[in-house]
């Protein structure tokens, strides 16, 4: 059957609306209540070794010198921080560093695929994925399979009185972004080996989507970061984008 592209404005992934009402009534009382101010509780880097080569398709964990710079490993690409940024996701970003080099190994989503082709798409809510969320101070966590995606969300917050700031976002997997986009999409804002959809009706409802493009598992990943307005910038898309790909151990295209 012909699709125009409308049913998609009506299909609008649950997860985010989840977290649109989740911002608004968690405003002003969700903490960190382990990170703190500082936000760098739970740091375990490993000390600072001789740097070891991934294996073929792998990324190595990252290395920590003496003078508590984060080294960026071979074979990883994006976004890096080798020291604690003050910006909250950019803080974010810097925490979730911890976790490459330990890839996890994500299961398709199978029978809770709405159509067969998408049978083989990777399910970006593996357990493991969760709990590293969780670790990063991230609930809420929503798995959402609909038509031709499989996603993932959750919220943290970070940060106390004037310094505190809601994260929420969402990312995971699509059969096309084209198709997710509602057919309108263009890609833009190549930043990192990251790409974007900045305007057209999915963009305008859900803010500007981050996409990273996974040639040998065939499904583009995407994020979308919700601020109070519950529109994210590319900026924001791309942090959280780089996010989600470190929890998974720096490299989804494995």
């Amino acid at each position: 059957m012909g699709d125009d592209g409308s049913h998609r404005l009506l299909v609008v992934p649950c997860a985010l609306v989840v977290l649109v009402l989740v911002l608004m009534v968690t405003a002003c009382s969700a903490v960190r209540d382990e990170a703190g101010a500082g936000g760098s509780a739970g740091k375990e880097w490993p000390a600072e070794t001789a740097a070891t080569q991934p294996a073929e398709g792998r990324v190595a964990e990252p290395v920590v010198t003496e003078d508590g710079r984060m080294i960026q490993p071979a074979g990883h690409t994006g976004i890096w921080f080798e020291t604690e940024p003050d910006d909250p996701l950019e803080k974010l970003v810097y925490e979730s560093q911890r976790f490459v080099g330990q890839p996890v190994a994500l299961e398709p989503i199978g029978e809770r695929a709405l159509l067969p082709q998408w049978e083989d798409m990777p399910d970006p809510c593996h357990p493991e994925v969760i709990r590293r969320m969780e670790e990063l101070g991230f609930g809420t966590s929503v798995d959402d399979v609909g038509h031709g995606y499989a996603h993932c969300s959750g919220i943290g917050s970070y940060g106390f009185g004037a310094n505190s700031e809601i994260i929420a976002f969402e990312w995971g997997f699509v059969g096309s972004i084209e198709e997710f986009a509602n057919h309108s999409a263009v890609r833009d804002s190549h930043f990192h080996g990251f790409s974007s959809v900045s305007e057209g009706d999915m963009a305008d409802i859900l803010g500007c989507i981050g996409v990273f493009d996974t040639p040998s598992m065939g499904y583009p990943y995407t994020s979308m970061y919700m601020n109070g307005t519950g529109v994210g910038t590319c900026s924001e898309a791309f942090s959280s984008l780089q996010i989600a790909i470190n929890v998974n151990g720096g490299n989804v295209d494995v």
